[in-house]
């Protein structure tokens, strides 16, 4: 069942809500969470919001309404920063997070992410990423707005290993302001220390899976949980890049990972 807020997947009762990536990759996660379905009731929020706090509440006006609470919140990049978030506000309607291919919650390993990335680039390519990122800023919101998926869709090949491409071209919106307003408020949370003191504040159960490929570094996510001794377990997946469910070394590892931790 799909409205514009939000899609479920498999049976009632919704035991388990997934945040896309992005920010402005709403609907992102529909392969994901119709394999997910398969084995528990899912709700894949459609966020819209043009800040944190906005996709916060929009979260919130959803699970207690359709959720049976506490739910297993599982964010994919950027969902797993909102994920947090959104715990720090309602702790009480979260059982545990699952944060997927994470970004770095530290500014120190954002240099990694770019270096990795230009390294993997042909020439070609590169010359393709700059060709759709001047023309992101055409007038024409839908040209803009197409320019920026397919930029998104040269990154994400980078990004991975080895993928079996999931056709979903019509099941997601991609939306560019969404993603310039609402990055640039969460990359200044974490310039400033702010996401940290976000992670420090969680009080459930946080599970990490990760890929040994993927550009954003496990340390990045791994090192400063064991730092401040937060109760975390990690899990990363080799011939993977930063979307296992797609990945066609790591996928069935993945799934049954993520199967154990719903089970527990």
């Amino acid at each position: 069942m799909k409205n514009s807020r939000y899609r479920t997947h498999g049976k009632k009762p919704y035991k388990m809500v997934a945040l896309h990536g992005g920010p402005g990759a709403s609907g992102s996660l529909y392969d994901l969470c119709e394999e997910i379905g398969k084995k528990v009731g899912v709700i894949e929020i459609l966020n819209q919001g043009m800040s944190i706090d906005e996709q916060v509440e929009e979260v919130f006006s959803i699970i207690p309404s359709v959720g049976e609470q506490p739910v297993i919140l599982l964010g994919h990049s950027w969902g797993a920063w909102l994920s947090i978030y959104y715990e720090n506000a309602h702790p009480e309607t979260v059982d545990k997070l699952i944060l997927i291919s994470s970004g770095p919650f530290e500014i120190e390993y954002v240099n990694h992410i770019e270096k990795t990335r230009t390294n993997r680039m042909t020439r070609k390519a590169k010359e393709k990423l700059s060709e759709h990122f001047m023309k992101i800023n055409d007038e024409d919101e839908t040209l803009a707005n197409e320019h920026f998926a397919k930029a998104g869709q040269l990154v994400s090949s980078l990004d991975s290993y080895e993928v079996d491409y999931a056709n979903i071209d019509d099941k997601q919106e991609i939306d560019m302001k969404i993603y310039q307003q609402v990055w640039s408020e969460a990359s200044k949370k974490r310039e400033t220390g702010e996401l940290m003191s976000a992670l420090k504040s969680v009080q459930c159960p946080i599970q990490v899976i990760h890929g040994d490929h993927d550009p954003h570094p496990v340390e990045g996510v791994k090192r400063p949980l064991q730092i401040e001794g937060l109760d975390a377990k990690c899990f990363v997946l080799s011939k993977c890049g930063h979307y296992p469910w797609r990945e066609k070394h790591a996928k069935e590892a993945f799934y049954q990972i993520l199967e154990k931790i719903i089970s527990e």
